[in-house]
């Protein structure tokens, strides 16, 4: 959704069918969206959420954070935010089609701006939205600009055709 759009019921079923296969429990948690509630909502919320997991006892040795498009960015971002707030890392995260440059500078946003499946420029326009007065190359907006040092094992995962899968690649070279 682009920080735009979305909520916890969209993704559901794919959580539910990922709880199932594995037999390991989920948390999911809603993030204000933009442009109402413009960066760092966002991030502010989902720092929250991990201090809350945090706070009821879950280990953070067993957690995995994974977020997809915007929310694999959000998990990158926190990532940094956890690390540089000097509170314990999860084990690992999963990034799928991650969003981390907001400022839109890979190649593929062209290449594949009319192969992918997203509706066409969206990126520019949710970009606008979340940034809002702020920085797009701010690390905790497009992680791809930060220090990835000290960070848990990351699984990148983007697909060929996806306007924002240069975002994947410059980042699994920074890892």
């Amino acid at each position: 959704g682009g920080y735009i759009s979305g909520s916890c019921s969209d993704h559901r079923h794919h959580v539910a069918k990922v709880v199932q296969a594995s037999g390991v429990p989920a948390f999911q948690f809603e993030y204000r969206l933009a442009p109402e509630h413009p960066y760092p909502a966002a991030f502010e919320d989902g720092m929250a959420a991990y201090r809350w997991m945090l706070a009821q006892g879950h280990n953070p040795e067993r957690m995995v954070i994974v977020g997809d498009s915007a929310g694999a960015g959000l998990t990158l971002a926190l990532l940094l935010g956890i690390r540089d707030q000097g509170l314990p890392l999860p084990a690992a995260a999963v990034a799928a089609s991650p969003w981390t440059d907001l400022l839109l500078t890979g190649a593929s946003y062209r290449s594949n701006r009319y192969k992918c499946l997203s509706p066409l420029d969206m990126s520019v326009i949710c970009s606008r939205y979340y940034c809002g007065e702020h920085d797009p190359a701010a690390p905790y907006i497009s992680p791809l600009y930060g220090d990835l040092s000290g960070l848990p094992p990351l699984l990148i995962m983007a697909g060929g055709d996806e306007t924002m899968r240069d975002d994947s690649v410059s980042l699994s070279y920074k890892t």
